[in-house]
């Protein structure tokens, strides 16, 4: 691979990958990246200094209210397309045929399947042969692929944290055909503890960290870890359905003073805001990890602040949450009252 070059990286940057990938100018982005390729600069380095810098800008612009769904959308798709060309263009250095294998697999409802074929497409110039599920499966499906094409490993990829249980199914699936698990992905955090808590047989941080451990366990396969069954409480969150999200939205309008009628976009923003709080209150029992609601909380309240939202909106909906949960949910109840009190200006000393 070509030695990291800071000024021929600069040259291209991220900022101006970024105003093009915005605006689905697939070919300026195209050019900004294959030129850094062609001064000499390495797909890893492209990937890390240009490409993965813009979409964290287009996520914050997002987030912040400065671009709407349709330029963030753009800058992932033509994204996905610059980076197949700069792998096309950047073939990794002939070698040794590959000893290790890896099925590279999304969960359902993480949108985010470029990370996964862009992992993938790394992991593969590490020395494996990689496929690529570009969308989730079933588990039958991926047990019956399994059993008759076994790979080293099943790595399954995560960005979105709230899909983060999904991955106990596709634990159970792979160790059914006796096939290991290795997770990676943002979603899961800085080390192995969400991971571990749904059944994987292990994490890795970086695709080269992931390629090492197939390695290993090419040679000497792990001994496969017990996939835990659903929490009870996760199970009775999940059955909860639009008469219980309208149940939490009639006990905000008693906590929140709103003027006339809330228009449409109000009503869903709101909905969407409870069901994103209870899938987090599911993901965080199954990873053991409470950091995954008061994380999604700050998320919302940074949110609400950028697009001029009161505070007291978002602190009034985990109140009213809290509140429709009766004590069948203590874990819940206690998640809530442990981001409430996280909230800007309601921290106590």
């Amino acid at each position: 691979m070509a030695t990291h070059s800071a000024d021929a990286t600069s040259a291209a940057g991220w900022r101006p990958y970024l105003a093009a990938a915005g605006d689905g100018d697939e070919a300026s982005a195209r050019a900004l990246v294959l030129a850094a390729l062609d001064a000499g600069v390495g797909l890893d380095d492209v990937v890390g200094d240009i490409v993965s810098p813009a979409l964290a800008e287009a996520g914050r612009r997002w987030f912040d209210g400065t671009w709407d769904e349709v330029h963030e959308h753009l800058a992932c798709q033509v994204s996905e397309q610059v980076l197949t060309a700069a792998l096309l263009a950047s073939p990794p250095a002939p070698g040794p045929a590959p000893v290790v294998s890896a099925l590279v697999v999304c969960l359902p409802g993480d949108g985010h399947l470029l990370a996964a074929r862009l992992g993938g497409a790394l992991l593969a110039r590490c020395g494996a042969t990689v496929t690529v599920l570009g969308s989730p499966v079933p588990a039958p499906a991926l047990r019956s692929r399994l059993a008759a094409t076994p790979p080293t490993a099943v790595v399954v990829t995560a960005t979105y944290p709230l899909a983060l249980p999904g991955v106990r199914e596709v634990a159970t699936a792979a160790h059914d055909a006796g096939v290991a698990v290795l997770a990676g992905g943002a979603a899961f955090g800085a080390d192995d503890r969400r991971a571990r808590a749904l059944g994987a047989d292990s994490w890795a941080a970086t695709p080269a960290a992931a390629a090492r451990q197939l390695r290993r366990w090419a040679g000497r396969p792990p001994r496969l870890r017990r996939v835990p069954a659903p929490d009870r409480e996760e199970g009775a969150l999940l059955r909860l359905r639009e008469p219980f999200v309208d149940g939490v939205l009639y006990a905000l309008s008693d906590r929140v003073a709103v003027r006339g009628q809330p228009d449409e976009a109000t009503v869903n923003e709101a909905r969407r805001r409870i069901r994103m709080l209870m899938d987090g209150l599911v993901a965080a029992i199954a990873c053991q990890d409470d950091t995954l609601v008061t994380e999604l909380v700050a998320w919302h309240a940074g949110r609400a602040a950028a697009l001029g939202e009161p505070a007291a909106v978002l602190a009034a909906t985990l109140d009213a949450l809290a509140s429709e949960l009766d004590g069948g949910y203590p874990a819940s109840r206690r998640l809530l009252a442990a981001a409430t009190q996280a909230l800007p200006g309601r921290a106590t000393g």
